[in-house]
């Protein structure tokens, strides 16, 4: 029996969050929606770094000493180091005293500010010590979780309805985990165009059970283009404002970090992680270059040629 397809949407995690799930009715649909809700805001309220008292600024405050953490904390941590390791550091948890300088000090949903790391160092990712119910970085660096959060929660979201649904399309900020059908169709996912960040550029394609996320150089502020992107190697914002990286992984955490890496390494490192299984597939919009796609599932408009 084809099921239909419900949406809510809210204002989460500093950006949009749009979830879609089927269910065979509302009552049903209503109590799922309430079960993922929980659990955004619950993540948010642990790990962003725009709320005083998360559990991610109690650990940066007692940078130096060995901080006790919850289980969930010690999951995202340890999911941090996989990631620095799998991509030799291009995914650095360390990179937010070079942010803050950058300008990166608010987020775009709250007017609050974040604590003020920005006279803190950028250190190796190696530095990050996880033991069994605490943690510990080194003193005078902080840590962030921004490279990987939405990714991360994505999938938590979609395990927590693995049993529940067959069919569901969860985009945070648009890091996405997708899973099944929209009403007995493929789900469709737009791709965002680094000529227009309003347009879309093509879409993708290609189930069962996919993430995608899309990662950009800089963001829109108040009108004004901000560097929210930091090369870990030069401690430098990255200076390609109409890059984009789009890139499609078995999930949504994968998806969203290495489409930070690709953005900063460009074709080459996108090729390498293709042949190492690493993504399934990426679509890099450089500047002054034709679309280069890799991998299946994307389709380009008809407008835009593409490097082979």
């Amino acid at each position: 029996m084809i099921q239909r397809t419900y949406l809510q949407s809210a204002l989460a995690l500093g950006t949009t969050v749009e979830l879609r799930l089927a269910a065979p009715d509302t009552a049903t649909a209503e109590k799922h929606f309430a079960g993922l809700w929980n659990e955004v805001a619950q993540f948010e309220s642990k790990f962003s770094r725009f709320k005083p008292e998360s559990e991610l600024n109690g650990l940066n405050r007692r940078a130096g000493e060995k901080t006790p953490i919850s289980a969930d904390f010690k999951k995202l941590l340890e999911a941090s180091q996989y990631f620095s390791k799998a991509t030799g550091g291009l995914f650095n948890p360390f990179i937010l005293p070079a942010l803050q300088r950058a300008g990166y000090t608010r987020s775009l949903v709250t007017a609050s500010p974040s604590p003020d790391y920005s006279e803190r160092t950028v250190v190796n990712p190696e530095a990050l010590e996880v033991g069994d119910g605490w943690a510990r970085i080194p003193s005078g660096t902080a840590l962030d979780v921004g490279g990987i959060g939405k990714g991360y929660l994505a999938d938590r979201l979609g395990g927590m309805l693995d049993h529940l649904s067959e069919n569901y399309c969860l985009s945070l900020g648009g890091d996405m985990r997708v899973k099944g059908e929209d009403a007995g169709s493929p789900w469709i996912i737009d791709l965002q165009s680094a000529q227009d960040r309003e347009a879309s550029c093509g879409y993708f394609s290609d189930g069962p059970l996919f993430g995608i996320a899309t990662s950009g150089a800089v963001r829109e502020v108040q009108g004004h283009t901000q560097a929210h992107l930091i090369d870990p190697r030069t401690g430098e914002a990255l200076q390609a404002s109409r890059s984009l990286c789009t890139v499609v992984a078995e999930d949504a955490a994968t998806a969203d970090v290495f489409a930070t890496c690709i953005l900063m390494g460009g074709r080459k490192l996108a090729s390498k992680y293709i042949e190492q299984g690493m993504v399934k597939g990426v679509l890099l919009q450089e500047e002054a270059a034709a679309p280069c796609v890799l991998g299946k599932g994307f389709t380009l408009t008809d407008s835009l040629p593409v490097n082979p």
